[in-house]
């Protein structure tokens, strides 16, 4: 993805400098999703949104069914991880050369339009994979396609209401600071002035305008979803690492033309430098917001799991950072037992990770009956944020049946330490046997 924004960058006609602060910035944002935006499909999903922008400016440039084929399969991509990165691919509309096809049309040169069927690929292989069920919910049975967002909450001019902002607007405003800090929400309205007044590629100028389009369209189709994850400003990350880039830039142009000297442009990397406490800061405070005691659990099972053993996990998504931090491969709790014993007897999988707050959600799932008889706690940890205690995580092992656990006379032991803000948290475990 980091790669992508850069070369991307330099297919618009930016310079190299350009390119690379671009694609620094994107390596460091969004911040608050930084450790599980990568365990969420947003980010293959914008990989592949932006392989089909760079696709779609070579074929514009060099028209072929081959690199026409590459960007329809990438904007694929895009889709089949996340359906809503769709949506701001309309931002190619401001490249295509309208002249250019109305001229063709006249003239019956029809070769070079042929190119734009291979963007059929992408609604073609949606298609495909809903009628393979491969996209369906395994416990409803329903397609992802048209349950995840149905047309009937699609509402154009929600965003253009005052209720909508009043409504929105303070969750929405702390995603853009928590995503990217204040100073660089404030550093890319700076960049939306250049692309209004200053100097641009014209290329760039047109995707970027096409990227705030895409944004109103974003707003009008998932109007009711934008104020629920910080993630969803996930699409338009590269634009708002272009905009801030050419902000930084443009004082730095102007006073190496004034004074005639081209190596003052390298200044731009002090704001960034500058920055970088305040960016280590929100990494750290939301890398341990959400994975509190997710170590502990990590830990636990890479000392006690052979090394190509796998295990399961139940809970959110972040939750598959205990994965990570395992060292181990691991899936999330199979929708019915018999998958489960097909993935235990295939991996050797013996352990099983479940955040407290899915505790009775995993007792409500079909699986419940049989990891109440084949499976026990082996570990169990509290967090204590000053005074307050509260229930952290289980992990359980294949080997003996569940029993209720009199969780008031475990002694815990201190097992990992979180520095949050001004204070810090602390997460106790205990560690039980199965006999």
């Amino acid at each position: 993805t980091i790669v992508l924004v850069f070369v991307l960058v330099r297919r618009m006609g930016g310079d190299a400098l350009l390119a690379l602060l671009s694609a620094a910035l994107v390596a460091v944002l969004p911040v608050s999703v930084y450790f599980g935006r990568n365990l969420m499909p947003d980010v293959p999903a914008l990989c592949g949104l932006l392989g089909f922008f760079v696709l779609f400016l070579g074929w514009l440039d060099r028209p072929g069914l081959g690199v026409a084929a590459g960007a329809g399969l990438a904007l694929a991509f895009a889709g089949l991880c996340k359906l809503s990165f769709l949506v701001p691919a309309v931002a190619v509309l401001g490249w295509v050369p309208w002249q250019r096809i109305l001229d063709d049309l006249r003239t019956g040169r029809l070769a070079r339009l042929l190119g734009f069927a291979s963007f059929l690929i992408c609604p073609a292989v949606l298609a495909w994979m809903a009628s393979r069920h491969v996209l369906l919910d395994q416990e409803t049975g329903v397609s992802f396609l048209t349950n995840v967002h149905p047309l009937d909450r699609i509402d154009p001019i929600a965003f253009l209401r005052p209720s909508y902002w009043a409504r929105n607007g303070p969750s929405i405003r702390l995603y853009c600071i928590d995503n990217y800090t204040s100073a660089f929400a404030w550093v890319a309205l700076a960049g939306v002035v250049r692309v209004a007044f200053g100097p641009l590629p014209a290329r760039m100028r047109r995707h970027l305008v096409g990227m705030v389009g895409a944004l109103c369209v974003f707003l009008a189709v998932f109007h009711d979803f934008v104020n629920a994850h910080s993630y969803y400003q996930l699409p338009f990350l590269a634009a708002f690492s272009m905009l801030c880039a050419g902000a930084l830039l443009w004082p730095f142009d102007w006073l190496a033309r004034r004074l005639d000297r081209p190596t003052l442009r390298l200044l731009v990397w002090l704001p960034l430098l500058l920055n970088a406490r305040p960016i280590a800061a929100n990494i750290d405070r939301h890398f341990s917001t959400q994975t509190f005691g997710l170590d502990v659990a990590g830990r636990f099972i890479a000392e006690r799991a052979a090394p190509d053993e796998r295990f399961v996990f139940f809970g959110s998504f972040p939750n598959a950072g205990v994965c990570t931090l395992a060292e181990r491969f691991c899936i999330f709790l199979p929708p019915d037992v018999e998958r489960l014993q097909q993935f235990e007897e295939r991996f050797g999988s013996r352990f099983l990770y479940v955040p407290h707050k899915y505790w009775r959600t995993l007792q409500a799932h079909a699986s419940w009956p049989y990891l109440a008889e084949h499976y026990a706690i082996v570990q169990v940890a509290v967090r204590v944020d000053g005074t307050q205690r509260s229930l952290e995580h289980y992990v359980l092992e294949r080997g003996a049946p569940y029993e209720r656990l009199p969780l008031r006379g475990i002694e815990y032991v201190p097992a990992a330490r979180y520095e949050v803000g001004d204070r810090h948290v602390e997460v106790h475990a205990a560690t039980l046997s199965r006999d």
